[in-house]
């Protein structure tokens, strides 16, 4: 779940584009989750997700999902270490 807050950007903002969608995100916060079946999918265990040292995490739909040797699932996703970088957009 990826809880945000959005502001728009005004004419003179330096994140202002003309004709563009002029929102950027102020705050975002988020709860990570997954599920999976290891009984061909009849039935499903949910489990919580720990995305630390991050404050938010955007996990890519496409993304290809890999086990490791230990158990560990690995899968990209683009997140944020602190404010600072939410505030400048970097991914």
């Amino acid at each position: 779940m990826l809880d945000q807050e959005k502001v728009l950007t005004k004419p003179g903002y330096e994140c202002y584009v003309l004709g563009g969608t002029n929102f950027r995100f102020i705050r975002m916060r988020s709860f990570q989750g997954g599920a999976y079946s290891d009984d061909e999918w009849k039935t499903w265990r949910y489990i919580s997700m720990n995305i630390s040292p991050f404050l938010s995490a955007d996990f890519e739909a496409s993304s290809q999902i890999f086990e490791l040797g230990d158990g560990a699932l690995v899968a990209s996703f683009r997140g944020h270490l602190n404010q600072a970088e939410l505030d400048s957009e970097i991914t």
